[in-house]
């Protein structure tokens, strides 16, 4: 293996760490944020939802590029998060 591959195996694999780093924050933040208790459900729904937003497309882009076993640890949590946030939106109705 040449030194140019080692380094770009090396890059990726970083690459994958940090997404997954940030796949896994964003949806325990999420998932963390939707159980508060406030006086106004419907602005922290409100308030919530770009994340959310952000999350779930950031665990579709992973969940698509990535062919290991990590795939499934970021499905997880984004499941997690949609639980949370389905919760959420139904104690605003």
């Amino acid at each position: 293996m040449s030194e140019s591959t080692s380094s770009t195996n090396f890059f990726s694999a970083v690459k994958r760490g940090v997404a997954l780093y940030f796949v896994v924050a964003s949806g325990l933040l999420t998932a963390f944020i939707s159980q508060a208790s406030s006086p106004d459900y419907c602005a922290l729904f409100r308030s919530l939802m770009p994340l959310a937003a952000i999350h779930f497309v950031a665990v579709a882009i992973y969940f698509l590029r990535v062919d290991r076993w990590h795939r499934w640890l970021a499905l997880a949590i984004g499941a997690l998060a949609g639980v949370a946030v389905t919760e959420l939106a139904l104690r605003v109705l």
